[in-house]
């Protein structure tokens, strides 16, 4: 091992092809927006069931079937606004430079 590396051990870090990909501020904001976006409405869900597991002092699967169908609506309303808010970010292509290209490659 004179002189030589161990094979499939890298000394620098450096020369590993994966270590040229970076996340910029951008892509990561987007992807914490989608996954806030992917989680929130299980969560509001969950609040809403508990709620009604609370007031009625038992859980059963009708209560929770009703909690559910109370909340769907606005649920599918605020997600339908977001995805509407974002959806114009589609058709804008006028040399808008890699800000808005990473932006619309990412964001839902």
């Amino acid at each position: 091992m004179c002189g030589r590396r161990a094979r499939g051990l890298r000394a620098d870090p450096g020369d590993q092809p994966d270590a040229r990909i970076t996340i910029n501020r951008v892509t990561l904001f987007a992807m914490i927006l989608s996954l806030g976006l992917l989680v929130d409405d299980p969560i509001v869900d969950v609040e809403n069931i508990v709620r009604h597991f609370v007031l009625r002092k038992k859980a059963t699967r009708r209560i929770v079937l009703e909690a559910v169908a109370e909340i769907r609506p606005p649920l599918i309303t605020a997600t339908l606004a977001v995805i509407v808010s974002f959806f114009a970010d589609v058709f804008h292509h006028r040399n808008d430079g890699a800000y808005m290209r990473r932006w619309r490659s990412t964001c839902p």
